[in-house]
């Protein structure tokens, strides 16, 4: 009579996870179906889940993209209130792309960073050069191509905000280097103002003065007017 109940006092160990391992796996299956239908809805929400952080990331992108040109474009106003007038390229190149025409030879485009007219007006820029090799000469160069930063495309002016600092140094180093060098120029051209006074007071001489200064003579060469004029004639006339 007691083995039912030792057999039930089993059962309700095994379903409360107090009892044996070998109950266990009773409710696993008993909850299988739940099980597959969540390990599903896992597997198709995947893809999903993908799209979703891709959209997430594109607009990221977009929104700093659009903050970037308005960036570029407020330093493009501060440069242009400065005016300062003068035309840099940083020396380093922002990008580097080889490839080769329908003939075979090589061609090199360099992409640096500048700061210079574009449709009328002075700002930051990039200026591609093409290198074409060439059996004739060792190299020959195209005309190169300028194109606004804003313009540009997204590798180009992510490049340029690494090296923008080190071009606005450079950049402000040249103009210091022209200032110093105006400076100088000005300081010359003052002592030369500062001496004009003395030196007109020697430019203004007398005319008396003037006319009985001691002209040289040649005594060698000098002839008097008493002398009758020499005549030159050809031999046998």
């Amino acid at each position: 009579m007691r083995a039912p109940d030792t057999a039930r006092g089993r059962i309700s160990a095994g379903e409360s996870g107090h009892g044996p391992a070998l109950a266990r796996p009773l409710r696993c299956f008993s909850g299988g179906s739940t099980l597959l239908a969540l390990t599903a809805t896992s597997q198709s929400s995947g893809p999903e889940r993908a799209l979703d952080k891709l959209g997430q990331a594109h607009e990221r992108l977009a929104a700093g993209d659009a903050r970037l040109d308005a960036l570029i474009a407020a330093l493009d106003d501060g440069l242009a209130r400065i005016d300062i007038g003068l035309d840099y390229m940083h020396p380093r190149p922002l990008a580097e792309a080889v490839s080769r025409d329908e003939t075979g030879k090589r061609i090199i485009e360099l992409t640096y960073l500048c700061y210079r007219p574009v449709h009328g007006r002075r700002r930051l820029a990039v200026r591609t050069i093409k290198v074409i090799e060439s059996k004739v000469a060792l190299a020959a160069t195209a005309p190169a191509q300028v194109v606004a930063l804003r313009a540009a495309a997204l590798p180009l002016r992510q490049a340029a905000m690494e090296v923008l600092g080190e071009m606005l140094r450079g950049l402000t180093a040249e103009v210091e280097r022209l200032a110093d060098r105006l400076e100088h120029q000005c300081d010359t051209a003052n002592r030369l103002v500062q001496g004009l006074p003395e030196r007109r007071r020697q430019w203004r001489t007398p005319a008396s003065a003037r006319r009985n200064a001691v002209q040289p003579s040649y005594p060698q060469l000098s002839r008097r007017r008493t002398d009758p004029p020499i005549r030159v004639t050809r031999a046998g006339y």
